[in-house]
């Protein structure tokens, strides 16, 4: 995958900044991927994976469940393998480093550490004596496999504080426009508030205060539930997003990857 082909458009850049890039992976492993999408249908394994209330389901990097499927999903790994590369991380970072420091204004702490070397790493261990001290800013990279079941949904929020990307790669089911369920399904792609409320510790608007949010907040944009194309967001206070009820099918499963890079 050449990475240097892949154009950035930008979708707006206040109150946060938000892009798309159309036909993100090669296409074999975008199919490859979605064809050998882990635990779908009567495999799913609900057990095994994190519940995120609202009946989403998902399971991230440095989790039996990822590890599992490293060694058995040929697809699986390959894009593993592109994601933690350090051309991968590198090309995200650089094309995006001023508007990470923007969106740390206010926050010193973060501007100090976005000032030093970048360095993407597995793991981040801030107990160690050497984490305040470090030449690097180490950049976590997290993968997630996301699961939405039919009438499930994710409340507005606005991501961790320590969060400075995320990435969203869709696997809709429907790719034929005379599907019954082909343009309902591509409404269920992530949806962007503008809202005067600042939430940079991410406290979520659940259920009981959710329509109380909508109600205060504007609709900004939504994503369209697309194949292949990849949308991405730079976290801030005012980053608020959700994903609203599905409601396609009984045995229906949102399916989507998020990459998440955290400081």
């Amino acid at each position: 995958m050449d990475l240097k082909n892949l154009k950035i458009k930008i979708i707006q850049t206040k109150p946060f900044y938000l892009f798309e890039i159309e036909n993100f992976l090669n296409i074999d492993l975008y199919n490859g991927l979605k064809k050998n999408f882990p635990f779908v249908k009567e495999n799913l394994d609900l057990k095994r994976m994190t519940d995120f209330k609202n009946k989403k389901f998902a399971f991230q990097t440095n989790s039996k469940i990822y590890d599992d499927n490293l060694k058995e999903n040929f697809y699986f790994k390959k894009f593993h393998d592109l994601v933690m590369s350090k051309k991968f991380f590198y090309f995200f970072y650089s094309k995006l480093y001023f508007s990470f420091l923007k969106s740390r204004i206010g926050y010193p702490k973060h501007i100090l550490k976005l000032l030093r070397l970048p360095k993407r790493v597995d793991k981040l261990n801030k107990d160690s004596v050497f984490y305040n001290f470090s030449i690097f800013n180490k950049v976590k990279t997290e993968i997630q496999y996301s699961y939405i079941l039919n009438m499930g949904g994710i409340v507005p929020h606005t991501d961790s504080g320590e969060k400075i990307l995320s990435l969203m790669l869709y696997f809709p089911d429907n790719e034929k426009k005379e599907d019954d369920f082909y343009y309902k399904e591509r409404s269920y792609g992530t949806q962007f508030w503008e809202s005067k409320t600042s939430n940079f510790k991410n406290y979520h608007q659940e259920k009981i205060n959710s329509d109380l949010f909508k109600k205060n907040s504007k609709e900004l944009f939504k994503t369209s539930f697309k194949s292949n194309n990849l949308y991405g967001f730079i976290k801030n206070e005012n980053s608020w997003h959700s994903v609203e009820s599905v409601n396609v099918s009984e045995n229906y499963i949102r399916k989507s990857i998020n990459i998440n890079f955290y400081i």
